[in-house]
């Protein structure tokens, strides 16, 4: 899954192609996202922070179930 990297929620304004939307995100740090994988009883999370050629950062997890 990948995750917006930050705190709380927001709206977030996008233009990306072309047509503006609003699009609503809940944020999330890399412990936060793997512990709430591990909640979920996924095995073996891993974790990858990742930043977009536009400057977004976003937490990437994945796990085994």
């Amino acid at each position: 899954a990948s995750l917006k990297k930050g705190e709380g929620e927001q709206e977030v304004e996008d233009d990306k192609y072309g047509q503006s939307a609003t699009r609503f995100f809940s944020f999330y740090s890399e412990k936060e996202a793997k512990d709430l994988f591990k909640q979920a009883g996924f095995k073996d999370v891993s974790s990858l922070l990742y930043t977009t050629e536009t400057g977004q950062e976003w937490v990437q997890v994945w796990g085994r179930k």
